[in-house]
């Protein structure tokens, strides 16, 4: 998976940062890595369900953090409104 988002556009990375942005219904995207631990991911699928978004499915977390720019695996990243 390349970058998940184009140059200009701001993301947050992580589950708390991610449903934080869901919640203040500021999210464009949602990406949730396959890997990650449904108890983990859970309160953002609920967020997505109660908003009727959907979220992207990314193969691992491994690839969701260097797709984020990050060196670490990442269970969630959403890209903010603009």
């Amino acid at each position: 998976m390349d970058k998940i988002c184009l140059d200009g556009e701001k993301i947050v990375v992580g589950v708390r940062q991610t449903l934080r942005a869901l919640n203040d219904d500021n999210t464009e995207k949602v990406f949730i890595a396959a890997d990650a631990s449904e108890y983990v991911t859970e309160k953002i699928y609920k967020a997505l369900e109660q908003k009727g978004l959907k979220a992207y499915r990314v193969k691992s977390m491994k690839s969701l953090g260097s797709s984020c720019g990050i060196n670490r695996p990442a269970a969630a990243a959403a890209i903010i409104k603009k």
